[in-house]
């Protein structure tokens, strides 16, 4: 039985679900007209999924290429509301956050070193002109991992 804040909406029927697939999307090695097939014969399940249907294979119970989401136990809500919450916090929290990155690095700790670089720098890949910046990275490393010049320096004595 169905409350007033949660409404058992009707399973959406299969023609429904095949509807929603894309023709264009790539389905793996079956392709669109594979998936066709094999739900009409009952070798890929199709179930409903948050913006596209979720396709198994049957016989593994595997999701298939090209699959949409599956639709969780309504977590959505709550997970938004728990990251809105954290989110609010964090912004309070900055100084306390910066100086907690600060001593991990200042003790060593690669994990806390990389998010201080991701923070700093970016992470390498996510922005326009990526490869730049990779290529600028790239370079920085090579050049702090080189081999030291070595340098001889000489001093000259007092009267000799």
């Amino acid at each position: 039985m169905a409350s007033a804040l949660s409404p058992q909406l009707a399973e959406p029927t299969t023609a429904e679900l095949i509807a929603l697939l894309d023709p264009s999307r790539e389905y793996g090695e079956r392709g669109y007209a594979g998936i066709l097939e094999g739900v009409e014969d009952g070798s890929v399940l199709i179930e409903p999924g948050h913006s596209l249907p979720v396709l198994r294979d049957r016989a593994t119970n595997r999701s298939i290429k090209g699959t949409g989401a599956p639709v969780g136990a309504d977590l959505g809500g709550l997970q938004q509301t728990a990251l809105a919450k954290f989110r609010d916090l964090a912004i309070n929290d900055v100084p306390e956050y910066y100086e907690c990155v600060m001593q991990g690095v200042r003790e060593g700790d690669p994990r806390w070193a990389k998010i201080y670089g991701d923070i700093t720098f970016g992470k390498i890949g996510e922005f326009r002109g990526a490869g730049l910046m990779t290529a600028a990275f790239m370079a920085l490393l090579e050049k702090i991992h080189a081999e030291p010049e070595e340098r001889l320096t000489t001093f000259e004595q007092p009267g000799g």
